[in-house]
């Protein structure tokens, strides 16, 4: 039983299949059912974002606290108005009780318009007299109806006004002496004190910031004086006084050897760092051979030779590791004949002989085994090494073989189609890739497929578009 992907489960089950009962059992394996009562809070979408935004406890006070002088002030507002309804309400009730009462009246009226309809037909002009006034009458109520509405709109529309409906100016508040500027801003105007005094609890901001700047300014001139404003002594401060001197406090007075003096051979002790030289030892060091002297016809002609010294350094030393991994062994016998070795399958360079038998011409000299070895280098001289080790890098061998490696972002089209360019390109598409997904889900993750390849790029196709990062790696030629 497992769980399967929606494009796998359609696949499955469409027209002409005949899905198995494995089949069947993972499609159900694939879904939540009703019958189970919890469901993992990571497979809710959107859950754990949900409450990972919620409210920490001080923001809900501090909402809380808010919402509370809020409603005080609603409530403030609330009652004020309710009062000015409750007038514009009982203006309307007046209303209300006059419109009944000549309402009766023209009940009456109407009552007395039938009787005088049974006694005389004269009598209709005055009944239709009657009608005209009950019609006006009717007109003033309707128009103080409409006066009522309008009242109880202006007063609704002036309370909820807060944009000085009344046009209060600052002097009809006691604020006209007030600059119209932020505390921080203000500019006051003072005199320097003309001498240092205390400040006084209740004086005049003027006065207090005289007094402050003339003590600035004191202490400014205090600082900058260099001239012992405080008149301290010698032995305040634990000095000695001027004018004194040393006189058999650090060493007797007497007669010392002057700056500049001489001291002869024997007061001087030898050691072996430290000895005199004789006028026979110079002599017998001058006499020895110098420095650039040679033995032309003697040992063998004048040549550059390897020192011995030198040779058997040559013996069984190996060189650098080259970039084939191939590693050159010289080989010196007894005779001085060179031979090479190396481990890696290459050619050798041809022997030669770098020492001559005594009394003969050397056929081989320094400069020629430095030729012969510099051409042994430049011959082996191959592609250096190229890599770069990131998280999306790549490293290539000196044989071509290349492997890259990356872990892209979310970047789909709208198909689900992404496309992830190499670090390095490949000679060719002939390579081999693989892609896997980086997700947190242990029971679900979205697949992805290679559509499309070619040297310096693939794109890879999501079963479903999200924003699931991925690792991919690939191994070819490059």
């Amino acid at each position: 039983m497992a769980i399967r992907t929606i494009a796998q489960l359609k696949a499955w089950f469409r027209r002409g299949k005949y899905p198995t009962e494995e089949q069947f059992a993972d499609w159900l394996d694939s879904y939540v059912h009703k019958e189970e009562s919890i469901i993992p809070v990571i497979q809710v979408e959107g859950l754990a974002e949900q409450l990972n935004s919620k409210y920490v406890a001080s923001e809900g006070h501090e909402l809380e606290r808010q919402h509370i002088e809020l409603k005080g002030d609603y409530e403030t507002h609330k009652k004020t108005s309710d009062e000015r309804f409750d007038n514009i309400s009982g203006c309307i009730e007046d209303l209300e009780t006059e419109n009944e009462r000549q309402q009766t009246e023209i009940d009456s009226l109407n009552a007395e318009v039938e009787v005088i309809h049974t006694k005389d037909s004269s009598q209709d002009k005055e009944i239709s007299a009657l009608h005209d006034t009950d019609r006006d009458q009717q007109m003033s109520i309707d128009s103080l109806d409409g006066r009522a509405d309008t009242l109880e709109l202006g007063i609704r529309m002036h309370v909820s006004d807060t944009d000085n409906p009344h046009r209060v100016n600052k002097s009809q508040v006691g604020l006209g002496n007030v600059p119209n500027v932020a505390t921080n801003d203000q500019t006051p105007t003072y005199t320097m004190a003309p001498s240092l005094t205390d400040l006084s609890s209740g004086e005049k901001l003027s006065s207090a910031f005289g007094k402050l700047m003339k003590a600035v300014s004191s202490l400014i001139s205090h600082i900058s004086s260099r001239d012992n404003p405080h008149q301290v002594t010698a032995t305040q401060v634990g000095a000695s006084p001027s004018g004194h001197n040393h006189d058999s406090t650090y060493q007797p007075k007497g007669n010392y050897a002057p700056a500049t003096h001489t001291h002869t051979a024997a007061q001087v002790n030898e050691d072996a760092s430290h000895r005199f030289v004789t006028d026979a030892e110079k002599s017998a060091w001058n006499s020895k051979a110098g420095g650039s002297h040679n033995h032309d016809s003697v040992y063998q002609p004048k040549g550059d030779y390897l020192l011995s010294s030198q040779l058997q350094d040559l013996k069984g030393d190996k060189g650098d590791k080259g970039d084939k991994g191939a590693v050159f062994t010289p080989v010196v016998d007894s005779s001085g004949n060179l031979t090479w070795s190396n481990n890696g399958g290459l050619t050798n360079p041809a022997a030669v002989n770098i020492r001559a038998p005594k009394g003969s011409d050397a056929t081989v000299t320094k400069a020629a085994i430095e030729a012969v070895l510099t051409g042994v280098i430049n011959s082996h001289k191959h592609e250096a090494l190229s890599k770069r080790l990131v998280e999306n890098g790549y490293y290539r061998f000196h044989d071509g073989f290349l492997i890259q490696w990356g872990h892209p972002s979310d970047n789909q089209d709208t198909y689900g189609v992404q496309t992830i360019y190499f670090p390095h390109s490949f000679v060719d598409t002939s390579y081999s890739i693989l892609t896997t997904a980086d997700s947190s889900y242990q029971t679900y993750y979205v697949g992805r497929t290679i559509c499309n390849k070619s040297a310096g790029s693939f794109k890879v196709s999501a079963n479903q578009k999200n924003k699931e990062r991925f690792f991919w790696i690939a191994v070819g030629k490059g």
